[in-house]
């Protein structure tokens, strides 16, 4: 079974480049105040080729004030932790589904064998690799796959 994660930055005030004015004016769109990062929200998904989605997270950046931050603004919160946070969610799910499948006498995730897909980000590097494999949920889905 493969099982594909990505991680998409999702942009709320996302629009055109163009526009429409009358002959002679200018075409001119007013937007809210704000950095293209406060609108952007970090979406990571986990999904299985007949199932669907197994897993999502939204990540919305948080905003720090002045004192918290030298000139404030947004700080973009995915990162290491929270990506090794998004993957015990999907390892304690699919644990879990595999459980009640088997009380059910399913094999609907074909749990024979399964990888998980990443791709080279930087927050997927070694140390949250060994993170990952330190996690409960890890150790419980490798005991049920044996």
């Amino acid at each position: 079974t493969l099982i594909f994660t990505d991680e998409i930055p999702f942009y709320i005030r996302q629009m055109r480049s163009y526009g429409r004015a009358k002959i002679g004016t200018r075409a001119v769109v007013q937007t809210a105040p704000g950095s293209k990062l406060g609108l952007r929200t970090q979406v990571a998904l986990a999904v299985h080729p007949n199932r669907g989605v197994l897993h999502d997270v939204t990540c919305p950046p948080e905003y720090l004030s002045r004192s918290q931050m030298k000139s404030g603004g947004w700080k973009q919160q995915w990162n290491q932790g929270t990506f090794v946070s998004f993957m015990n969610g999907l390892l304690t799910k699919l644990a879990d589904t595999i459980d009640e499948e088997r009380r059910k006498k399913h094999d609907i995730l074909g749990t024979r064998d399964m990888f998980i897909i990443l791709d080279g980000a930087p927050e997927h590097g070694r140390g949250a690799m060994s993170q990952i494999f330190e996690l409960g949920s890890y150790k419980r889905l490798k005991e049920q796959l044996a």
